[in-house]
């Protein structure tokens, strides 16, 4: 058997959700999946967040209902929605995000490699396995909009020079292509559009 991946995880919760918390609500799930990522990392665990990502949900519930992302993350978007607090909305969500995968509708090769400013609550630092340190940077030379079709869940994804990529949730393709322009010199004739299959 493979690495555990979350859906395995929601899967279990879903079939048995009297094991795992005290009521069948969206709230109680958030909390049980925070402790849940929140024992993870404490220990170190290896757990895949799948295919789609699930770190994507809540950005692709947002574009979904056509607003921007939350602080709160997909379960503000669902407890807000019905009076048995989201839980149903929750699964049939998911469900629907898991048929979905992101696809790169174009890219652009940078004439000059860039460093892609990274932006925290704290200049220069950025946090790291729970722990604030100096990023490690590397030369952007290429990058990509990457979106879910055919909901408008635009992410850009800067591929660097040592192959690694960074990816920011720009939630439209405009939002994406004003920050490749912007803080990448990205012109717009630059972009190659890719074949996209929805």
């Amino acid at each position: 058997m493979g690495e555990p991946t979350v859906y395995d995880v929601l899967d279990a919760v879903r079939a048995r959700p009297w094991m795992c918390l005290h009521e069948h609500s969206v709230r109680h799930l958030a909390t049980f999946w925070g402790t849940y990522q929140w024992t993870l990392r404490q220990y170190d665990l290896p757990i895949s967040m799948g295919t789609p990502d699930f770190r994507h949900f809540g950005m692709w519930v947002a574009a979904r209902r056509d607003e921007g992302l939350h602080t709160g993350g997909w379960q503000h978007f669902l407890t807000s929605e019905e009076g048995a607090d989201g839980w149903g909305s929750f699964f049939e969500e998911l469900d629907e995000f898991r048929r979905h995968r992101l696809h790169t509708v174009a890219r652009a090769a940078l004439p000059t490699p860039r460093i892609w400013p990274v932006y925290t609550s704290r200049p220069g630092l950025q946090i790291v396995d729970g722990e604030m340190k100096t990023p490690e940077t590397s030369e952007v030379v290429e990058v990509e909009l990457r979106a879910y079709l055919p909901e408008e869940a635009f992410f850009l994804i800067a591929i660097c020079a040592d192959g690694s990529e960074t990816e920011r949730w720009c939630w439209t393709r405009s939002r994406a292509e004003h920050l490749a322009a912007t803080q990448l010199g990205v012109k717009p004739d630059q972009w190659m559009e890719t074949t996209a299959e929805p």
